[in-house]
């Protein structure tokens, strides 16, 4: 039935999440541009046409960061793929092996999995992506900000906990 859910709830671990992220896209220089979007398309089509890297649907509607922004990943080429929205959801922040091994309900099967490292390996070597830690990804004065803004982050969850807003299994 059309309208049968009320939009999504809004926790506020997500918004300490969402403000670290944030954060980590604004401490990382490198980002495509949207004119890149072009190349990165043409790119997947010609290397088995563009449709989700993981399941292999044909409804890619997203572009899923294959190293996630938490642990260093880059919105750049090399580490931008085409997803569906329902293996983009399932696959949150993890790697794909991490993915792989999860308890989610929609994790690619073997099959899918290597077939997914294959494509991921070659596509990173085409554009010499090499994932790293984020904090290796940064510079001193980067990792002075960034600890600083952690610090701050940790100080404001703590209060959180404190009223209650939180519980221990929060971010």
């Amino acid at each position: 039935m059309l309208l049968d859910r009320l939009p999504n709830r809004m926790y506020p671990a997500f918004g300490l999440a969402a403000l670290d992220r944030a954060a980590k896209e604004r401490l990382g220089q490198d980002r495509c541009r949207t004119s890149d979007l072009k190349e990165l398309r043409q790119y997947f089509r010609k290397h088995g046409g563009l449709r989700c890297l993981y399941c292999g649907d044909h409804k890619a509607t997203r572009w899923d960061h294959v190293h996630p922004v938490s642990r260093g990943g880059g919105t750049v080429k090399g580490n931008l793929a085409p997803a569906c929205a329902r293996c983009d959801d399932s696959k949150q922040a993890r790697t794909l092996d991490q993915w792989y091994r999860s308890k989610t309900d929609k994790r690619p099967d073997w099959r899918s999995y290597q077939r997914a490292k294959r494509i991921i390996n070659t596509y990173r070597n085409y554009y010499g992506y090499r994932p790293r830690s984020f904090l290796a990804s940064l510079n001193a004065s980067q990792r002075q900000t960034y600890r600083e803004f952690r610090r701050q982050l940790t100080t404001l969850r703590g209060f959180l906990r404190k009223k209650g807003l939180i519980t221990d299994r929060g971010l």
